[in-house]
């Protein structure tokens, strides 16, 4: 027969296991829906800016540079776009 003292352990450290187990999963699930948020939100802006720099000319889409932000030139700055046109036309940020 077990003693009680080996018992307790046995049961403390099932308790101990389950406990950091549900934490980890939870603080797991947490911060995967925060960077999926963080990211959509991100797109979601870097889209509207991208679209923001179209505007129509006799009929036809045109991109305008000019007016985006300075963080679309900057090397390894982490936002990037490749803009296609229907003629082969091409606009991609300086740090692609």
């Amino acid at each position: 027969m077990k003693s009680l003292r080996v018992q307790l352990w046995r049961s403390a450290a099932a308790v101990m296991a389950l406990l950091a187990t549900s934490l980890w999963l939870i603080g797991h699930l947490i911060l995967d829906q925060t960077l999926t948020s963080l990211l959509e939100t991100r797109l979601q802006h870097d889209a509207e800016t991208l679209l923001a720099a179209v505007h129509w000319q006799d009929d036809k889409p045109v991109f305008d540079r000019s007016g985006l932000a300075g963080v679309y030139e900057q090397v390894r700055s982490g936002h990037y776009y490749v803009v296609e046109t229907d003629d082969g036309g091409r606009f991609r940020s300086r740090s692609l």
